[in-house]
């Protein structure tokens, strides 16, 4: 974790907008409202999944710089 920690503060807005869209999605119900584990890994896996996106789309736009 002490390796990620310099990463995850510089990329720390980007994170909490992350965030933030699962959870605007889950008020409004688009997401599903299983419970219990599956919830929560169900949540870990969305976040992941759209900041190796979000990351993958900001590299690409660096190197094209």
């Amino acid at each position: 974790m002490k390796k990620e920690l310099p990463w995850i503060k510089h990329n720390e807005d980007e994170i909490l907008h992350l965030i933030n869209q699962a959870l605007i999605s889950r008020n409004i119900g688009s997401l599903p409202n299983k419970g219990g584990l599956f919830e929560q890994n169900y949540w870990f896996m969305l976040i992941l999944n759209e900041l190796n996106l979000y990351i993958k789309t900001l590299e690409n736009e660096s190197r094209s710089t």
